[in-house]
């Protein structure tokens, strides 16, 4: 999560404020293809990982099976795997 808001502070609102500023698109098309996959990739990307933390947090806090079972299902391995594939 903390890397596609940085993302999105970093690449996104600032081109998106000077878009905005100047009225029409100043940069050239391959700014523009990394503008469109980075805006899309920050919009889908924080609500899917806050929604994985938040399973995490349910399956801990609630103590859904045994710690073992949690611990495994929520291995480092799978864990960076999930979040891979997000």
């Amino acid at each position: 999560m903390l890397v596609s808001d940085l993302l999105s502070a970093v690449f996104v609102m600032p081109i998106s404020a000077s878009v905005l500023i100047a009225g029409n698109w100043i940069f050239g098309g391959t700014l523009c293809q990394l503008y469109a996959f980075f805006s899309l990739f920050v919009i889908y990307v924080s609500p899917v990982t806050m929604g994985l933390r938040a399973l995490n947090r349910y399956f801990e806090d609630r103590q859904v099976g045994s710690a073992v079972q949690v611990k495994r299902l929520f291995a480092a391995r799978k864990s960076r795997a999930l979040l891979a594939f997000v």
